[in-house]
């Protein structure tokens, strides 16, 4: 149906790429058109495309590689079966999937009654879609991860899914369930803590 996890390019190397930039665009409101009416080879290409960005960001999130894959496959999983219901609304179909990837973050959190806590390892790397940002706070892969432990969840989530999953502003709100302008208050606290928190050390 949608296949298994595979690993990223990079991931060996400690780095996570969100979508390789390489590839061709495709038209994902065709795929998800043709995925609702049936096609799996659609949903396949759905899959294939947006599986990376799902990835780093539940891996961001629960900081373990085969809870980040298993919770991956997961969201695909409800995804397939939810996928008639779906209808764009003010979300687009990556924002719908990283919906569903927040929730079970939510779940997760919840169930094991665990603190957010990102472990210091080098298993994801900031996504690239946004360089002005990290040539800004001038990141060491490093020290971004140890700082990111101090910053509030709220903080911590907007960040996650505008610099890692790589969504917009509108598209981290609809996510959030939060303002666009909640959002970006949010998302410069978390960079000018970052940025003061690194400083600091």
């Amino acid at each position: 149906m949608i296949g298994t996890l595979e690993k990223r390019p990079g991931q060996a190397t400690g780095k996570l790429i969100a979508d390789p930039i390489t590839k061709p665009e495709i038209d994902v409101d065709l795929l998800v058109s043709l995925a609702q009416n049936g096609k799996t080879e659609a949903f396949g290409l759905l899959y294939e495309k947006f599986m990376g960005r799902i990835y780093s960001y539940l891996y961001l999130r629960t900081g373990q590689t085969s809870q980040a894959e298993d919770m991956t496959q997961e969201v695909f999983l409800r995804a397939f079966h939810g996928i008639g219901n779906y209808r764009c609304r003010g979300i687009p179909f990556p924002g719908w999937l990283l919906r569903i990837a927040h929730n079970l973050v939510v779940d997760f959190y919840r169930k094991e009654g665990k603190r957010q806590i990102i472990p210091l390892d080098d298993a994801w790397m900031p996504s690239t879609d946004n360089p002005e940002t990290m040539a800004e706070l001038n990141l060491d892969i490093a020290e971004i991860r140890k700082a990111m432990t101090g910053l509030p969840p709220a903080q911590r989530e907007a960040f996650s899914l505008r610099f890692v999953a790589g969504l917009s502003v509108s598209e981290t709100a609809e996510v959030m369930g939060k303002s666009e302008g909640a959002v970006k208050t949010l998302q410069h606290e978390a960079v000018v803590k970052l940025r003061k928190m690194m400083r600091e050390e």
